[in-house]
């Protein structure tokens, strides 16, 4: 049985007439902003979570030692994620004060590499 049948047998609802969407992939890594009322100047950066993400949100904590609203970071961890792929020094800067655990736009970008020389291979 395949996964397509499974999730035929469970549907509960049938859909009748069109189905219409869109998707679209929005570069966002450098949008100048504006200031507004709402809003001030600046720059959009490249993705990245920082050390408080790790933490958990207000209804639960993350593991290990992370903590919400942390702008330091421990030695530890800064260790493991410059094992992963240490952030540049223009990343570290746009996010700032926010430090750095995770650099998913700079993974982003080699793995998008990496598929991009898969599918032309």
């Amino acid at each position: 049985m395949s996964l397509n049948t499974i999730k035929y047998e469970l549907t509960i609802f049938a859909v009748h007439g069109n189905i219409e969407s869109m998707h679209a992939f929005i570069d966002m890594r450098n949008v100048t902003v504006r200031k507004s009322r709402h809003t001030r100047s600046g720059r959009t950066c490249k993705p990245a979570m920082g050390f408080a993400f790790a933490a958990g949100t207000t209804d639960g904590p993350g593991a290990f030692d992370f903590k919400q609203s942390d702008v330091n970071g421990t030695l530890f961890w800064k260790i493991v994620r410059d094992f992963i792929t240490t952030p540049s020094r223009e990343q570290e800067d746009c996010h700032m004060p926010k430090p750095i655990l995770l650099d998913v736009g700079m993974l982003l970008i080699l793995i998008s590499q990496s598929y991009e020389k898969f599918l032309l291979n």
